[in-house]
């Protein structure tokens, strides 16, 4: 028995079932449906079909719970609108269509408002959350712009107040900020080798 065979008996059989609380089953919902698209990825034929059919149950019954149950900033149900909106734009080529993008981005973006509002600049959740949101801009939505000017303002925001930063978060915070100036880097020389200059700004 091959290793996905192995992890869908146990998703299947024991954790989704005996999932205790929303967070937990939502978490493996979409651990679930990540499987199902990688394997989409290779697959071909009926058995793409089938694994495709699969992955879009797990990930849409994982989003309507987190919907329900789950806080906009949850870092889970980010993750998931962010791999729920990959998987509409890379394994069912509707990039255009698909109705989860669109509530993928009212998602993050009612989470970043309240991010905004309530946590500081350097709280990792936040940082978290920008680094996941301009992802969604530059790959789902193919908006560099939109992608670079998130970035950068979230990374400046938070060097702005590094004295604000705790022990605790210390780590996890810088490593994110690393993240975000490492994706600006790659992006704003992508933009700049195709002549579109990241020059848009808003938070949309």
């Amino acid at each position: 028995m091959n290793t996905f065979a192995v992890a869908e008996g146990l998703l299947d059989k024991y954790l989704i079932p005996k999932a205790s609380n929303a967070e937990s089953k939502v978490f493996y919902l979409k651990m679930k449906g990540d499987y199902y698209r990688y394997l989409a990825e290779v697959a071909t034929g009926e058995t793409r079909n089938a694994v495709v059919d699969d992955s879009q149950k797990a990930y849409q019954e994982a989003f309507d719970i987190s919907k329900s149950k789950m806080q906009p900033t949850h870092p889970i149900r980010l993750g998931l609108a962010l791999n729920f909106s990959v998987f509409y734009y890379e394994i069912l080529n509707s990039p255009d269509k698909a109705s989860v993008v669109d509530d993928s981005q009212k998602a993050y973006q009612e989470a970043f408002d309240i991010a905004k509002a309530k946590m500081q600049p350097t709280h990792p959740i936040r940082l978290g959350l920008a680094l996941n949101f301009s992802v969604f801009y530059y790959e789902i939505i193919n908006s560099p712009a939109r992608a670079c000017h998130l970035a950068k303002q979230a990374f400046d925001d938070a060097i702005a107040e590094l004295d604000t930063l705790n022990e605790d978060s210390y780590k996890d915070s810088t490593l994110i900020m690393q993240l975000l100036r490492d994706n600006l880097t790659l992006w704003t020389s992508d933009t700049q080798g195709d002549g579109d200059e990241p020059q848009e700004g808003g938070d949309n």
